[in-house]
């Protein structure tokens, strides 16, 4: 994987589904996104299955007003047109993805072997923007 930060849009995986995020018509690509990460609770979730949520919780923080400072300017141009299509069950389906990488899931791994607490940080702080206040 190659990653140059903690933050949801710093890898290459994040970035991968960003390009394909420029050409959605709607927000189903973000449904997906989590979908793969809530569908089994017992899975583990893979790096790049994880980076991917990650980034899509990002952008739904964006979209309800509580953007991180790495937004690509191809996601805020997405949201330009389609903001609107972010509905309250996507932002809860969005922390409860968070939630799962967190606890369950081979970035988390990844991370333990450098700086985990770092990580964790950068996290914490994309929950807090999806928290019901931060919208």
């Amino acid at each position: 994987m190659g990653t140059w930060g903690v933050g949801a849009f710093q890898n290459d995986d994040a970035m991968d589904w960003v390009a394909a995020l420029s050409s959605a018509r709607d927000a189903s690509v973000l449904r997906i996104a989590f979908d793969t990460v809530l569908n089994d609770d017992e899975a583990y979730i893979e790096s790049p299955e994880a980076s991917v949520a990650l980034a899509a919780a990002a952008v739904v923080a964006a979209a309800i007003g509580a953007p991180g400072p790495e937004l690509p300017l191809a996601v805020a141009d997405w949201l330009a047109h389609h903001r609107g299509d972010v509905m309250s069950a996507t932002v809860r389906e969005a922390r409860e993805a968070v939630s799962r990488v967190i606890s369950h899931s081979e970035l988390r791994d990844l991370w333990e072997d450098s700086d985990v607490s770092e990580w964790e940080v950068g996290v914490a702080h994309l929950l807090k923007r999806l928290a019901p206040q931060a919208g």
